[in-house]
């Protein structure tokens, strides 16, 4: 065998187990949280704690807050109910949704049925950059996504019109044209 070979493999394993060693006894062991369970929504939490699933869902599994904040990288959705109704007239929209819960539910589905001006996939502005976050990685049931539509509509400041009744989604009264104003609490 070369004796040079020799030696890096020596070196090799030494410095892997001095970063095992340091790694095991200085690095503190991450212990994940344990998933969000949105089966085990508490119905007596009613309204209140399915918007509060829909933010943690928001800032954590649904990896929203990562571009939809003050940064700058995706648009803020803070008035997203108001300004869904002018998205849904505007010419280069291209989805079906009729409500702004229809648009918001669409626009985490399908994201390019209508990209912001400005925010568009560099060279093409008729792609979002967002992910589906229904499928893939981020996967969100059908009840995840309600949970983060009911955030976000308060969020919005208007009346929360996405709720889980015992017998599944109600989005009977959606928010079609209701101001910041007039859905304040």
């Amino acid at each position: 065998m070369n004796k040079r070979f020799l030696k890096v493999t020596i070196f090799s394993i030494a410095v892997i187990g001095a970063y095992t060693l340091f790694s095991s006894l200085y690095v503190p062991l991450i212990v994940p949280e344990e998933p969000l369970s949105v089966e085990a929504v508490d119905t007596a939490s009613g309204v209140e704690g399915f918007i509060s699933l829909g933010e943690k869902i928001f800032k954590g599994k649904g990896a929203c807050a990562l571009c939809h904040n003050s940064v700058g990288r995706a648009p803020l959705l803070e008035n997203i109910v108001d300004v869904s109704v002018t998205r849904i007239a505007a010419p280069d929209y291209h989805g079906s949704a009729k409500t702004s819960v229809e648009y918001i539910r669409e626009s985490l589905a399908s994201p390019s049925a209508y990209v912001v001006p400005g925010y568009g996939v560099a060279g093409d502005e008729k792609t979002s950059p967002m992910p589906d976050v229904t499928a893939g990685a981020i996967g969100l049931s059908r009840l995840e996504v309600d949970y983060v539509i009911a955030y976000l509509q308060r969020l919005s400041g208007v009346d929360v019109t996405v709720t889980r009744e015992a017998g599944g989604i109600d989005v009977s009264g959606a928010v079609e044209t209701t101001t910041s104003a007039e859905g304040a609490r």
